[in-house]
């Protein structure tokens, strides 16, 4: 006998049922990755979003957020806290906030970020160099010089 806050009887054809169903769903989620997926949604909170092709963030923004892009990464809106990776680059409306919310903006090597206005604090990674923002900036584009450090355009 099961506890439960309806009246329904529960019968093993019941939970039998249940578990098909739950398997369904752990064979769909473990299906192979299909090259050049892209994704477009309108904003995100406290997420994580993965996508072997491009990601378009087109709304608010994204909140407190893991996303890996292996394409390019765009965000029209805002970027508070989390980590945020497109392989082939980035663009971001606003990333970083007020308070020093913790927010990662990376891409690979010879790629670029592209952020409309970083507030300090906001941390930009280039393959394996990274610089964190001291003061806020606006309309900048990273990327990497000769020597290998990050600078501004």
């Amino acid at each position: 006998m099961f506890l439960t806050l309806s009246q329904e009887i529960i019968t093993i054809d019941k939970l039998t049922i249940l578990q098909e169903l739950m398997q369904d769903i752990a064979n769909t989620t473990n299906s192979e990755v299909e090259p050049n997926s892209y994704v477009t949604i309108s904003d995100t909170t406290n997420s994580r979003i993965y996508s072997s092709g491009n990601i378009n963030i087109i709304g608010k923004g994204c909140i407190n957020t893991k996303v890996h892009s292996g394409g390019l990464l765009k965000i029209d809106g805002i970027l508070r806290g989390g980590e945020v990776y497109g392989r082939l680059g980035v663009t971001v409306g606003e990333a970083g906030a007020i308070s020093g919310t913790k927010t990662v903006i990376a891409t690979a090597t010879g790629n670029s970020v592209t952020i409309m206005r970083a507030h300090e604090g906001t941390v930009i990674r280039i393959g394996e160099t990274v610089r964190k923002l001291l003061k806020e900036e606006k309309f900048i584009q990273a990327k990497l010089d000769d020597d290998g450090q990050i600078i501004f355009e």
